[in-house]
């Protein structure tokens, strides 16, 4: 028997393969290798041979093939030294999925880490995306799966409460390569071109391919896509797709979808591919930041109503996502006033104020420890948090002599107690915060050291900066987590540990408050933003003292290297962002006000279709026995196309959607 009858024939090592054109062929190749293992007082492994096929009646044929009476099985997907191979359009790699799994938790713990964008985007670049591609190439991952992953990346870039939609997430950040879904499509590419490359036989099947899939009608399941084409160059694969607009607003979700039904006749996977809409219709924009909306605008009015719809659509990347939802304005540094208690004719800090203004001598000699705030590290003394020296007194003592009485309401402080309003900023997406207060003749802003950034260090440094002003205070916060601290602390119930939440503030909180005199410091709380029309007298004071504690707290937050430039780059973006999608609703608007005759017939053909499929139905069912009519209708045995007499069925077994890509690239006689 010869081997070479059976197919083409390949071994490896102690593997042998055959690649067949039909089951019998398989079915001959099992026989030879059968009989030649025999003559060698050899045996053929069932458990470890298996078969496969692209289409599905050759499958339910190979399960018929048996050796010594065991059968064959037969297997819908394999794992190749890495690569996921799936035989049927269903995807079987279960390893793929687990590893894309992998990979959004690897992403979730980038997203909760208190870094920069760069900095994450970096990281999903190097360690997310290589743990998810791996072996995507040849196998088929399912939108779930890759919708998950996508959920993930975003996350980790852009936090959740700034993130409105996927597409226009991934479309707007500087990489697209950043996106799973776009980098999956990529890698398809470059292996499909590979393959071409290497194969020059089989670069003609594939140009059949596609102009078969571009002269096709297809109607896309949803998306404004109706036209595609894919120009394949030697150098280097450019996806171009020309598309007609069918529905208002919403361009960015199905342009992806319409992307994948081109590519799936190649690849012979289903996914969906991601980018950034660009219009192009008398001239190609180098950069969305360049984008003339006006121009745009004029020239689809200027276009006749059935040509308004055509445009011409490019994947590209270029425009940071807008996150900052705040004001991005900053203040001028504070402290170039003059002291107004010694009317020293030099410019004024906060450090001065404190430790060598001349009239605040008596008041710095009652503290239990008079630090020289020269003598501390540039960071503490420009902060304003200078590490004070331990007490000799026992701290719990000190506590309890201490005792906090608050206030019913608030009240006017006397000439000598010092009213001082303190508050913190942190942003609500990006670990920045900053803190800042204001006191009588004196304000700081000051960004918040330190790795971890959140509002209530912000709160409680404020705090403790107002704590060190060697003056009787009364100190009015908006946070009731700073207010209940320093309550214990003051009442002694509060046991201070560096384990604890910002134990390290907690504890120089209370050195302060142990340094000070008995009764010095009173606390008042106010909610913060209040409208100051509603409010009189006293509340109106410390209500417009917080308001102003909380402007130089977000002064503080923006007052780091570079902020003020990147908020307004920030804003730009956004700004220009927003035009841009203002703009592709407009054109969707006027393509879905085109194309209203053509949905309107659309839909009557519709119509059309369901009555008779639902007539269809009911003959098959006036033909069935009446066990099948008894069976749920999931189960039911209907007729196959061929056995029904119903034209195309021939033609269906040889389509080219149902055929594997090996045998799409293979010649014909092979």
């Amino acid at each position: 028997m010869d081997m070479r009858d059976c197919g083409q024939p390949l071994s490896y090592a102690d593997n042998w393969e055959v690649i067949a054109d039909c089951p019998n062929q398989v079915r001959r190749f099992f026989d030879a290798a059968t009989w030649f293992t025999r003559q060698l007082d050899m045996e053929v492994s069932p458990s470890k041979s298996w078969s496969w096929a692209a289409l599905p009646e050759h499958r339910q044929q190979l399960r018929t093939i048996a050796v010594d009476g065991h059968a064959i099985g037969v297997v819908s997907g394999a794992t190749d030294l890495g690569a996921h191979v799936a035989y049927s359009r269903r995807p079987g790699a279960a390893t793929l999925a687990a590893r894309f799994q992998k990979a959004g938790r690897q992403a979730k713990r980038i997203a909760c880490a208190p870094l920069p964008a760069d900095a994450r985007a970096g990281m999903v670049r190097q360690s997310v995306l290589p743990m998810a591609l791996y072996g995507c190439s040849t196998a088929s991952v399912s939108n779930k799966t890759v919708g998950t992953l996508r959920t993930a990346v975003a996350n980790a870039l852009v936090k959740r409460r700034t993130r409105r939609r996927l597409d226009l997430l991934f479309g707007c950040v500087r990489d697209v390569s950043l996106d799973p879904a776009f980098a999956i499509v990529h890698t398809r590419l470059v292996t499909m071109r590979r393959l071409v490359m290497k194969h020059r036989a089989v670069a003609g099947r594939v140009a059949g391919v596609v102009a078969a899939s571009q002269a096709a009608p297809r109607a896309p399941r949803s998306g404004p896509v109706r036209f595609l084409q894919l120009s394949l160059r030697s150098v280097g694969w450019q996806l171009q797709l020309d598309l007609t607009l069918t529905r208002s607003g919403r361009v960015f979700g199905h342009l992806v979808n319409s992307a994948a039904n081109l590519l799936q006749d190649l690849l012979k996977h289903d996914f969906r591919a991601a980018g950034v809409v660009r219009l192009r219709q008398q001239q190609t924009y180098r950069d969305l930041a360049q984008v003339d909306v006006a121009a745009v605008q004029r020239s689809l009015r200027a276009l006749p109503a059935p040509d308004r719809a055509l445009l011409t659509v490019h994947l590209v990347g270029s425009v940071e996502v807008a996150a900052n939802r705040r004001r991005g304005a900053v203040s001028s540094a504070p402290g170039d006033d003059i002291c107004p208690r010694c009317q020293a004719g030099v410019p004024e800090t906060l450090e001065r104020r404190i430790w060598e203004c001349p009239r605040w001598q008596a008041a710095r000699a009652g503290h239990a420890v008079t630090a020289r705030w020269r003598a501390l590290p540039v960071m503490l003394r420009s902060h304003g948090l200078p590490e004070l020296q331990q007490e000799d007194t026992d701290l719990l003592e000190a506590l309890v002599e201490e005792q906090w009485q608050p206030p019913a309401a608030p009240r006017a402080v006397g000439a000598d107690v010092c009213l001082t309003c303190t508050d913190g900023s942190a942003h609500p997406d990006w670990p920045w915060a900053g803190h800042g207060g204001i006191a009588e003749g004196m304000t700081w802003s000051s960004p918040l050291l330190g790795f971890v950034q959140t509002i209530n260090r912000a709160e409680l440094t404020a705090a403790i900066v107002a704590m060190s002003i060697p003056r009787p205070l009364l100190l009015v916060v908006d946070s009731m987590y700073v207010l209940n601290g320093l309550k214990k602390i003051i009442a002694g119930t509060l046991k201070v540990r560096s384990q604890t939440l910002n134990g390290d503030l907690w504890q120089q909180a209370a050195r302060m408050l142990a340094m000070r005199p008995a009764g010095s410091v009173e606390l008042g709380k106010i909610k913060s933003h209040l409208s100051l029309d509603t409010l009189t007298g006293v509340a109106r004071e410390w209500a417009a003292g917080n308001a102003e504690a909380d402007r130089h707290a977000g002064d503080g937050r923006l007052s780091r290297p570079g902020m003020a430039d990147a908020c307004r780059r920030v804003q730009r973006r956004r700004r220009l962002t927003g035009e841009v999608h203002a703009v592709m609703l407009a054109v969707g608007k006027a393509a879905a006000e085109a194309n209203k005759p053509y949905n309107a017939a659309r839909a009557r053909v519709s119509r059309v279709v369901a009555q008779e499929r639902v007539k269809r139905r009911l003959e098959d069912e006036d033909n069935m026995p009446l066990t099948e009519l008894l069976r749920p209708r999931q189960r039911r045995r209907l007729q196959a196309p061929a056995a029904m007499g119903m034209p195309g069925a021939a033609a269906a077994a040889a389509d080219p959607e149902d055929m594997l890509l090996s045998e799409l690239l293979l010649p014909a006689g092979a």
